[in-house]
Formats: structure tokens, C-alpha cells, sequence
């Protein structure tokens, strides 16, 4: 059985997968029950799918006292979260029970079933109740109700049956908005197994009079107008509905579009960068010549969005962000001669203290010159106005293992302030700001 099982109370935390209980010693007899439950309907879903009406009706009959036990023993069993991973239960799915004008279920992009247990045993009871009268039994339980009380299966029972399944159907006017067509599936299939059922039953209503429609335009029909007009709509509307799911299948997940799109948009961003100044930010040139997994970390962050809503990322997914990055790449290299080694200011201490930075950031880096950015120092103060600390900029230029051209690095050597109008002498070195790359 794969079903998830989630439970909070103030003191605990119920956790079922499968048939193991997950994080907890020992679990409550009514979550057994509800174990149970699930195990059983699932068993009578099963024997529905096949057609099996009289055994699935037994099998869920025996789901219900189960979920009644449950409930005995614990009154707020029924809120517990469950999850119904896809392809389980392929009889609830087909005939979207749960899933009518009065949903108890619902179903998330990747093709779980979701709601609470109370929610499943409303499904089950509407499931039960159709095989009862499929299978021709006696007696059948009203689905309405929570307790699902048993009542004889007559002709007025069915009639009420069939107004309660094809009334809704009947509303629909199509085409309808792309959210609803699921809906016009669900409730017309559901519709169609039990009045081509009924007609044979009753093969009067056939050319006789019904009243199951609310549509204000035709509130009398025959039962064949009836089983026609459920037949057209869900002929228009399963490829409809088939169109939109093979849509979402193939559609990239809204937040990794969205993700992307940043990422393209920083990507962006710097290329203009580049085509004014030359300078990249270092922990974007970092990830893309030296450690080589911008685009791994990418994938790695978007992979998972595709998971959430059921589906494989494409091979092809980040092409339009790798396409932009290897424009950048190409304009960086192809810029290099244009940029020149500035003339500024010097101080050997601070350039040595920055020089050995870069060396220590990146191994194996020959330093080819220094010189300080602008020689002024940047004061940073707190919300007193007093000083923390001061900066200064330092350009070091080193060749860069793997790289064709020389790195100029852009960094800042700070001091903390020790009171006084002094500072700190030495002071430390962070990650380089930016990078260039240039010919010299």
C-alpha cells in the first residue's frame, strides 16, 4: 500500500509509509485501523477497476467498518494528512471519486492524491455505493453520509442516484476554462458507468420522461437524451483534458522557468558589464572558469522543481542560460587586448598582503603585477558615526592556471579601526571583489 500517513496532536507525530510507521516507538490502535482501511480500499479499488462490482462492494463495505473502528477509537483520526503516490487506486482516478461538485480529495501536479482520511472514506462511500448497485445488490449505502447508512436499492434510490450524477454534468456548458475540463472528465465518466447501467436496469427511462438535468433549458429528457448528451461532452472533453495534461507533462515547472529566467538575467547583466569596463564579479568567474559548476549548481537547484510536479528535467532545460554563458565567456576572452594594466598608486606592504591572497584563493596563480586601485582609503562607520574599519582597493594581476590570458583581480585590504583616529596595522584580505580578464 503506498500511502502516506501524516498526523500532529500536541505531543505527536504519526508518520506512515507503506506498511512501516516512520519516527515513532509505537502507534496509536486507530492509526492500525486506518492502516487498515487504506489497505482494504485499496484492495476494493482494485476489484472495481476489474469490473468486479459485488467483490469490491464486499471489500469496501469492510474499509468502512475499519474507518468506523478507527474513529471509535479516536474521534479525530479523520484529519489525518494522507498522500496517494500515482498509479495506486486506478479506479478513484478514473472515475474522479473524491473528486466531484463536493471534492473531499484533490490531486498535486506530480499525480498524488491528497486530503485527509475522512476525505478518502467520502470517496470510498461514493465508490461503495456505485458497486452496490452495479453489482445489483439489495441494499446500498447513502454516500452522502459520514456513517453511510444502508438503504434498499430501488428504483426511486436509483432514480435519485442518477439525478445527483448527471445534474451536474448537465450544467456544463462547453467549452469551458482549461481549469475545469478535469471536472467535465471526472464527472461525466462517473455519469456514463451508471446511467448506461440504469438504462439497461430500467429500460423504460430510456424513451421515458427523466428529470435529472439542470440545465434550465431542457429540465425534461429521456434517459437516452441523457446518456447521449454525457457521451458528446466527454467526447470533446477528454482530448481537451488529455491536451492540457500532455501540455503540463512537457511544460518546464513555473518556478524553474522562473529561476532560470533570473539566472539569464544575471548572466545579462554582465555582459554589459562586461562590453563597458571589463569586470566580473569573482564568485561568478570563480564558478564558471575555475571551479566549472555554474551550470552543475544550476541544474542541481532545478532538478527538483521538476520532481515536485512528476517530471524529468530535460537533458536541454538550461540551454538558453548555457547559450548566454558562453556569449559571456566568448566576449570576455575576445575583449581581453582592449583592457591595460593601470598606472596607480603604490604601497609594497599592502600589495604583497593582497598579492598573497590571491595566491592562497587560488593555488598554483602567479602574481605578474600589483598597484593600489585609487591609493584612497574607503571608511566604513557604524550607526554612532564612528569608524569600523577601513579599506583599500588593490589590483593584482596574476596568470591563472588553465586560463589563457592574465587575471587582473580587484580586491580590498581592510583595517579595523583602534581608536584614536588609528588603525590596525597589516590588516586582512577577503575574496577578490571582481576579475578582468586582459592581455596584460
Amino acid at each position: 500500500m503506498n500511502v502516506r500517513l501524516v498526523r500532529f496532536s500536541s505531543f505527536l507525530l504519526l508518520s506512515v509509509l507503506g506498511s512501516a510507521m516512520l519516527g515513532v516507538a509505537q502507534e496509536s490502535r486507530a492509526v492500525q485501523d486506518v492502516k487498515a482501511f487504506f489497505a482494504k480500499f485499496e484492495e476494493g479499488d482494485s476489484l472495481f477497476n476489474q469490473k468486479n462490482y459485488a467483490q469490491a462492494a464486499t471489500a469496501l463495505a469492510a474499509a468502512h467498518d475499519l474507518y468506523q473502528r478507527a474513529e471509535r477509537r479516536d474521534a479525530e483520526v479523520g484529519r489525518t494528512d494522507l498522500a496517494v503516490k500515482q498509479g495506486k487506486f486506478p479506479a478513484l482516478r478514473f472515475y474522479g471519486y473524491g473528486f466531484g461538485p463536493n471534492a473531499s480529495l484533490s490531486m498535486t501536479p506530480s499525480g498524488e492524491v491528497t486530503g485527509s482520511a475522512a476525505g478518502m472514506h467520502a470517496a470510498m462511500g461514493q465508490m461503495w455505493q456505485d458497486a452496490c448497485v452495479l453489482s445489483g445488490a439489495e441494499k446500498m449505502p447513502i454516500a452522502a453520509f459520514s456513517d453511510s447508512p444502508m438503504v434498499d436499492v430501488t428504483e426511486e434510490q436509483v432514480n435519485s442516484l442518477m439525478s445527483t450524477l448527471y445534474g451536474p454534468v448537465s450544467s456544463f456548458k462547453l467549452p469551458v476554462p482549461d481549469d475545469e475540463w478535469r471536472d467535465v472528465v471526472f464527472w461525466s465518466r462517473r455519469a456514463k458507468l451508471m446511467v448506461e447501467y440504469a438504462l439497461q436496469k430500467y429500460p423504460d427511462w430510456k424513451s421515458g420522461t427523466r428529470s435529472w438535468s439542470r440545465d434550465n433549458n431542457k429540465l425534461q429528457h429521456t434517459g437516452d437524451e441523457a446518456l447521449a448528451d454525457i457521451k458528446a461532452k466527454l467526447a470533446e472533453a477528454e482530448p481537451e483534458y488529455a491536451k492540457i495534461a500532455s501540455d503540463f507533462k512537457n511544460a518546464a515547472p513555473k518556478r524553474a522557468g522562473e529561476w532560470i529566467g533570473y539566472k539569464i538575467e544575471d548572466i545579462d547583466k554582465a555582459i554589459a558589464g562586461v562590453k563597458n569596463n571589463g569586470w566580473v564579479a569573482w564568485p561568478l568567474a570563480r564558478d564558471l572558469f575555475i571551479t566549472k559548476d555554474y551550470i552543475a549548481a544550476i541544474r542541481k537547484a532545478v532538478a527538483p522543481m521538476y520532481a515536485e510536479e512528476g517530471k524529468s528535467m530535460p537533458a536541454d532545460a538550461l540551454k538558453p542560460l548555457e547559450d548566454k554563458v558562453a556569449s559571456l565567456k566568448t566576449l570576455m576572452a575576445s575583449s581581453a587586448a582592449k583592457w591595460k594594466f593601470p598606472a596607480g598608486k603604490k604601497n609594497a606592504a599592502l600589495e604583497a598582503k593582497a598579492a598573497a591572497a590571491i595566491k592562497s584563493k587560488i593555488p598554483g596563480a602567479t602574481i605578474l603585477k600589483s598597484a593600489l586601485d585609487s591609493g584612497e582609503w574607503i571608511i566604513t562607520k557604524n550607526d554612532l558615526d564612528l569608524p569600523k574599519y577601513r579599506s583599500m582597493g588593490v589590483l593584482v594581476l596574476a596568470k591563472v592556471p588553465g586560463q589563457a590570458q592574465p587575471w587582473l583581480f580587484f580586491t580590498y585590504v581592510r583595517q579595523t579601526y583602534a581608536g584614536g583616529g588609528t588603525y590596525n596595522s597589516g590588516g586582512t584580505v577577503g575574496d577578490p571583489s571582481d576579475i578582468r580578464i586582459q592581455s596584460s
